[in-house]
């Protein structure tokens, strides 16, 4: 007699020996065995029918670009002083990462709202060759191969990978005031290899000045 018929038996022996004849102690084992196997079986089908739904959530999400933004830094001038063409140039840095299947990021734009509820979209701009920026540590230059928009596109980004970049982009009709108040929401967005769109927002705290920083994967601005 098997292992799971004889624990049976013994068991059956133990509470109800005395009344348990030879015929009907057979069928009351062969009747716990069954029910045994069958739940030590539902058991094991369960666990594994678990584990392939996890393999195949896996893989949805390496089939498919998940990219995500992260706000880096922003810094701003206004570089005319024709007060009929007044606008503010927003010099910022972004990170962008990607959990999902390899991707480009493209298309990208920039809105701030005010806290009045006035929006402005930015107006997209080159990156120079090379372009200075005075900040508290001193003098830093920036490079126009760290441009996010081209390290987005030339290389897509990889699963695991991300890349870090610099924007320029003119927002008409705004001072620089304006845009640093407090409550002030930026919005990037841009968009993947599908056409799905993305974005992150940052909002904007009052404070004049913000520490541009070096991100991982630019280049040094130390120069």
């Amino acid at each position: 007699m098997s292992g799971i018929l004889s624990l049976a038996r013994e068991l059956l022996l133990i509470y109800r020996g005395e009344q348990v004849q030879q015929r009907s102690l057979f069928w009351n084992c062969i009747i716990i065995a069954f029910i045994i196997s069958a739940t030590a079986l539902w058991v094991l089908e369960h666990k594994e029918l678990k584990e392939t739904q996890r393999q195949l959530t896996v893989s949805l999400d390496t089939s498919t670009p998940k990219l995500e933004c992260e706000f880096g830094w922003i810094s701003a001038d206004m570089p005319s002083e024709d007060k009929s063409s007044v606008y503010t140039r927003i010099f910022t840095a972004y990170t962008v990462r990607n959990t999902g299947a390899p991707s480009v990021a493209k298309y990208w734009e920039y809105t701030i709202k005010l806290p009045g509820g006035r929006t402005v979209k930015g107006v997209n701009q080159t990156i120079p060759k090379s372009l200075t920026v005075k900040t508290v540590n001193g003098l830093w230059k920036y490079y126009e191969e760290d441009a996010l928009y081209n390290k987005a596109y030339i290389n897509p980004i990889q699963n695991g990978s991300e890349v870090s970049g610099i924007l320029i982009f003119h927002l008409p009709g705004l001072t620089k005031d304006d845009v640093f108040t407090h409550g002030s929401m930026v919005t990037l967005s841009f968009k993947d290899v599908k056409g799905k769109q993305n974005s992150c927002v940052h909002e904007m705290t009052g404070k004049k000045e913000i520490d541009l920083k070096y991100l991982p994967g630019m280049k040094s601005p130390l120069g």
